[in-house]
């Protein structure tokens, strides 16, 4: 039997409370702000475009795979485009992480967290031998799934993606 008398309710005044961010009061940066860049890596002809079609921001690493560092590090907003030009020739990784809420603390998103890496290396190359134009390599990608695409990416952990 369980007595009916208000004396016998209790409320925990201590529970901590679970608060619901208002997803229109995610921290979102500008499209294009460079979180990081060695100079030296974009003194080149090499183009690269970054097409965020998703819903989600994003976070871009070029990792130059002989040093295995960032050399570019830049937020792609959502349903953005970025254009990066002037890399410098080498063979580099392309490694992102989707999310919402930008925390600026942790440098990272807050929501919806994800990272991946394109499985395929993109190599920059400049030849200005045995012609009269000078020939450079471009790269176009985009971070959501497409039609007919070629690119696969790959899952990686926040730790290693944290890691260059």
């Amino acid at each position: 039997v369980i007595p009916n008398n208000v004396e016998s309710t209790k409320t925990i005044s201590n529970a901590p409370s679970i608060q619901i961010k208002d997803p229109k009061d995610y921290l979102s940066l500008s499209n294009g702000m460079v979180l990081s860049q060695k100079t030296h890596y974009f003194r080149g002809l090499g183009k690269l475009r970054i097409d965020n079609g998703t819903s989600l921001d994003a976070i871009a690493k070029l990792v130059d795979t002989v040093t295995n560092k960032s050399v570019y590090t830049v937020y792609v907003k959502a349903n953005s485009v970025l254009n990066v030009s002037e890399i410098s020739d080498g063979k580099f990784k392309l490694y992102f992480n989707l999310g919402n809420d930008w925390n600026k603390e942790l440098i990272a998103f807050n929501v919806n967290s994800g990272y991946e890496v394109f499985e395929e290396n993109f190599e920059f190359t400049t030849d200005d031998s045995g012609s009269e134009y000078t020939e450079y390599s471009t790269f176009s990608v985009t971070l959501n799934p497409v039609v007919g695409g070629q690119a696969r990416t790959d899952s990686v952990s926040a730790v290693e993606f944290g890691s260059y």
